[in-house]
């Protein structure tokens, strides 16, 4: 009898056990969801800004060559 109350016992405890890594797992993976989430939104920023830099260096090339264009009319 002493032996199958020790066995509970051991078996309660790695039920709580089992039970805490589940609850620290469940914790972790909800704090990885956050951080995803959180890269995602980042990389999307980022995406916008380089197509906004691109659109800007259109504009500077455009009015580079314009410039250049008005400039060589007084070389001449």
């Amino acid at each position: 009898m002493k032996k199958l109350s020790g066995i509970a016992d051991r078996l309660k405890k790695d039920g709580k056990s089992n039970s805490d890594a589940v609850a620290q797992i469940d914790k972790v993976s909800h704090v990885v969801q956050e951080k995803a989430t959180d890269v995602s939104a980042i990389s999307e920023e980022q995406a916008v800004s380089i197509e906004a830099i691109a659109a800007a260096n259109h504009t500077f090339a455009d009015l580079a060559w314009k410039l250049q264009k008005d400039v060589s009319k007084f070389r001449r």
